[in-house]
């Protein structure tokens, strides 16, 4: 599948009473029932804290303790946080929105809103879930030349088998098996898009792990358990897989270490698709591979490409010589398989009634259609007096941001100069694209996409279709930054290629922020995301693109020593961190843990020169300054279930344990220590303090 991507660039409760700053603090619960907004405010904010413990020691739990004692993590989850709950209530309305029948968008009958709802009906009809769906499927298991593993399509001929139309077919919808197909912004010529080739389709890219037994089982078992839905019996699927796992481990062998694909300057291949024919060698004709694309040539050989990883390409000729046909077909199948299944029933042949759940259909709908999703939820809503606000905070951060950059006389003024003109430049998209709220162009936008009453599966492959001819007819346009993400998430992202930090609708309400908020308190929670993505593009690998979403060294080695040396006091913060007894990866998730805390460095500068208003709220006995803190570390109150989230969240994802995002950014920061007056010897007041920016 071709998609838009974007270099994107997320206890122990103790109660007694102590003194914080010389005050004597209230007990931990509030009971008293408020009649004002300010009481009710006070009263949320002191609730979700634990006074009893010393915010000096543990911040988090001092923010977070009565949070944390409220909201249990429900059984099924694996991790509960504010915006998670958010994020809930918000699917609830969407839910509800589409169990309605009322097609009307802004007072008018909406095609988009009509092909959302029908979707939503076709997802939870019982019928089309069992039977058709497969049908649909099976078609396309044909369509790509068959495989061996289910014996439901009879017989396997591999003399008629092509791996070029194979690939061809797999690729022109969704598939990654080999490789993958981006299309976004050139980074090397702004003015244009163009096309980004990258190695993919297995399950690990680190030969070594392919002597672990349990990769083995755990890729053979949900081979077996997915292959059921088509038929496979256990034995035969298990046969079949053990190959395809050992082309997994083959391809590995090949792949580009992940060191030297870390930074973004080595994945800047430029060539022709002559050239990159020329790489490949003659086991496929790449120019009708791209023509397979659409019904006209989508490519000529003239055209340029980036590779990003040419060695990998280079080697592939030898395993597709070396590999036989049957296990090439099985690999690609499988890998095609994988993601129409969301889109089939569970256990479609032996009488399951288990049918898909209405958060499952909503997520599937999201995926498909998403701006049309987030338009229901959006329709009645009036961000008009907050999105003011946060700008002003953004633009607040952002200069105080380029103030410093100013100030440091250790750096060279050329360097100065371009992280000055990108610090700059940042600009800041609230909320929603202003076409969202006219029912017209929303229809427009969906125009060409048409619905049909048949199954799910087969809308998906028409959603598909749909989003790679919309990409290829702009592919000769002018870049412009898309919404990457679904409008009603309670989340934020930084696009590196268009230096562009984005605030989606869903943040837009308590309790992330509120025109009620004292400004302390706003900054705190969402003026330190804001500084969060803003810093983004100046953290990690991001440093390499400059204000034009170009890729570049562009800095002095004195520069690049000393931002590498910086970098590492946080990676070794990290990897001191022990979890359940777990060390957490500080190399992993160094660009979310810099923008951290020089996002709240920032926004608390920010804070303090902004024309502000102190807070009066009941029931806190906190500083302004004070409350700052608490607002940012509230923002991560979380409950995780460590068997579930610890192959997630410890050992392969850039977010860190929420807690430990505390932990950080208040040991880093001098004004937080100043604010709570730490003593020198308190667990958050180290003598090193860890500061990139």
């Amino acid at each position: 599948m071709i998609s838009f991507r974007m270099w994107v660039l997320f206890f122990l409760v103790s109660y007694h009473v102590t003194t914080v700053a010389g005050m004597v603090l209230p007990e931990n619960k509030t009971q008293r029932a408020c009649q004002t907004e300010e009481c009710r405010l006070g009263q949320h904010i002191a609730d979700m804290m634990n006074r009893s413990v010393d915010p000096c020691e543990d911040m988090y739990q001092f923010s977070c303790g009565g949070w944390l004692r409220d909201n249990p993590l429900p059984e099924k989850r694996k991790r509960l946080m504010p915006m998670d709950k958010t994020s809930g209530q918000i699917d609830e309305q969407l839910i509800q929105l589409f169990q309605s029948n009322d097609t009307t968008y802004k007072g008018n009958d909406s095609t988009a809103i009509r092909k959302v709802k029908k979707l939503y009906r076709i997802c939870k009809d019982r019928d089309s879930i069992y039977y058709k769906g497969n049908e649909t499927l099976l078609k396309l298991i044909e369509e790509l030349g068959s495989w061996t593993v289910t014996s439901t399509l009879g017989e396997w001929n591999e003399t008629p088998w092509s791996l070029q139309k194979a690939l061809q077919k797999s690729h022109s919808l969704w598939g990654k098996s080999f490789w993958s197909i981006s299309v976004s912004k050139d980074v090397t010529n702004g003015s244009r898009y163009i096309l980004y080739l990258s190695q993919n389709g297995i399950i690990n890219s680190n030969p070594n792990k392919y002597n672990d037994t349990e990769l083995k089982e755990k890729f053979l078992n949900k081979t077996v358990s997915n292959a059921a839905i088509l038929g496979g019996e256990e034995e035969r699927v298990r046969d079949k897989m053990e190959e395809v796992f050992e082309l997994h481990f083959n391809l590995s062998k090949i792949f580009v270490p992940t060191n030297e694909r870390e930074n973004p300057v080595n994945l800047v291949n430029k060539m022709t698709l002559r050239e990159f024919q020329n790489l490949l060698g003659s086991w496929i004709d790449i120019e009708q591979y791209f023509s397979a694309f659409h019904d006209q040539k989508f490519l000529t050989e003239d055209d340029e490409m980036i590779v990003k990883d040419p060695n990998y390409f280079k080697k592939l000729k030898d395993i597709m010589e070396k590999t036989n046909k049957e296990v090439l077909a099985n690999y690609i199948v499988y890998d095609f398989i994988e993601k129409a299944l969301p889109y089939l029933p569970s256990k479609p042949f032996n009488g399951s009634t288990e049918f898909r759940s209405d958060k499952k259909c909503l997520d599937l709908i999201s995926s498909m259609m998403g701006l049309a999703v987030s338009a229901l939820y959006l329709e009645n809503k009036d961000f008009s007096e907050i999105t003011p606000k946060v700008q002003i905070l953004f633009d607040n951060i952002r200069e105080q941001f380029v103030q410093e950059l100013g100030n440091q006389n250790s750096t060279d003024s050329q360097t100065k100069s371009i992280l000055i003109a990108k610090a700059k430049s940042t600009t800041i998209r609230i909320g929603f694209p202003d076409f969202i709220t006219d029912s017209a162009k929303l229809d427009h936008e969906f125009e060409d996409l048409e619905i049909v009453e048949t199954n799910f599966l087969d809308n998906f492959v028409r959603v598909n279709s749909f989003g790679n001819a919309k990409i290829i007819k702009n592919y000769r346009g002018n870049p412009e930054p898309s919404w990457s993400k679904n409008l009603h998430e309670t989340n934020a992202y930084y696009d590196s290629l268009f230096n562009q930090v984005t605030i989606l609708a869903g943040l837009l309400q308590e309790p992330f922020v509120s025109l009620s908020y004292p400004d302390a308190y706003l900054y705190g929670l969402i003026g330190t995301v804001i500084g969060h993505e803003l810093l983004h593009g100046f953290s990690g690998t991001l440093i390499f693109i400059d204000a034009n979403g170009h890729v570049g060294d562009f800095w002095a080695k004195n520069f690049t020593e000393t931002f590498k040396r910086k970098s590492k006091c946080l990676v070794d913060q990290f990897d001191s961190y022990l979890y359940n007894g777990h060390n957490l990866k500080g190399k992993l998730s160094l660009g979310e843990t810099t923008s951290d805390n020089s996002g709240m460095k920032y926004s608390f500068k920010a804070y303090k020169n902004a024309i502000k208003s102190n807070h009066s709220l009941p029931y806190l006995n906190l500083t302004d300054e004070q409350l700052f803190f608490v607002g940012w570390s509230q923002f991560w109150c979380g409950h995780y279930d460590f068997e579930k989230v610890k192959n997630i969240f410890i050992e392969n994802s850039v977010h860190p344990i929420s807690q430990f995002r505390v932990y950080s950014t208040m040991s880093n920061s001098e004004d937080f220590s100043k604010t709570f007056q730490c003593s020198e010897n308190a667990t958050l007041n180290p003598d090193t303090k860890c500061s990139v920016w």
